[in-house]
């Protein structure tokens, strides 16, 4: 009896001593540390379109280019639906090239999701080449008016145009009068459906003074439906004190070639 009692203290104490008292709490799990929200991802809240030019000849072609703007600040690359109006201005590509046909005031549509974004490009004739006809007097004073075939002389109108359509270079033929074809040259704006040239020609004597100058106003041009181009002038003949002025108007000039050979 005495030896097992002596066993159930033993194991008593074991028990107490030894850390195995099923009585003794456990150390709490320490709470996780503090971690940033995930921020929600960004969303499209609308369309931003732009276009390298305002402006571009009939038969050019531009590149559009879309960005989303997303909810976090963020402009984005994004290939949208497009679409122009008028359709019988221009054409666009899915990927955003426009070719301008005809000129007009055209607005380019993107469309993505439920967002649309718009911008306007001006078609502006193209009047690159060498155009041909007559013009018509209207009046005339001054003491050339008497001379020479001022009705229907032949008439060449060259002209170049930028990549833009904005600025014209041009040099206009007339004649023959008094046996010579003289040759004008300026420079002029194209803007919407209109153009205006100023052309000038300038003679001088042996000592240099000027002898002989014939300028135009700037005036109206146009290209018709028919592809004719025609326009209102006013052209002043200087020669030392006495001045001619003539009004007259450009009759449909036909396009005759693309290729504009200026003269020597």
């Amino acid at each position: 009896m005495k030896r097992l009692q002596s066993v159930l203290l033993l194991l008593a104490a074991l028990s107490t001593v030894g850390g195995c008292d099923r009585n003794t709490p456990t150390a709490p799990t320490p709470p996780p540390q503090n971690q940033d929200p995930v921020p929600p991802p960004a969303t499209l809240t609308g369309l931003v379109v732009s276009v390298p030019e305002s402006l571009v000849v009939a038969g050019a072609s531009l590149v559009m280019r879309a960005n989303g703007r997303y909810s976090d600040g963020t402009l984005v690359p994004v290939q949208p639906q497009w679409s122009v109006s008028p359709a019988a201005a221009a054409d666009i590509s899915p990927s955003g090239v426009l070719t301008a046909r005809s000129p007009a005031d055209v607005s380019v549509i993107a469309r993505l999701a439920e967002f649309e974004a718009q911008v306007n490009v001006r078609v502006a004739p193209n009047y690159a080449g060498t155009w041909r006809g007559s013009w018509r007097r209207l009046e005339c004073f001054g003491p050339r008016c008497g001379q020479g075939d001022f009705s229907n002389p032949v008439v060449d109108l060259l002209i170049t145009q930028t990549g833009t359509g904005r600025e014209l270079s041009a040099v206009m033929l007339f004649g023959p009068w008094d046996g010579t074809r003289y040759a004008l040259s300026g420079r002029g704006l194209s803007v919407g459906a209109d153009a205006s040239l100023g052309l000038f020609w300038l003679e001088r004597g042996p000592a240099g003074e000027r002898r002989f100058e014939i300028s135009t106003l700037p005036s109206a041009i146009a290209v018709s439906e028919r592809q004719t181009l025609g326009g209102h002038m006013s052209m002043r003949f200087t020669e030392g004190r006495d001045v001619t002025r003539l009004e007259f108007n450009l009759v449909e000039l036909a396009l005759v070639s693309r290729v504009v050979r200026l003269p020597d």
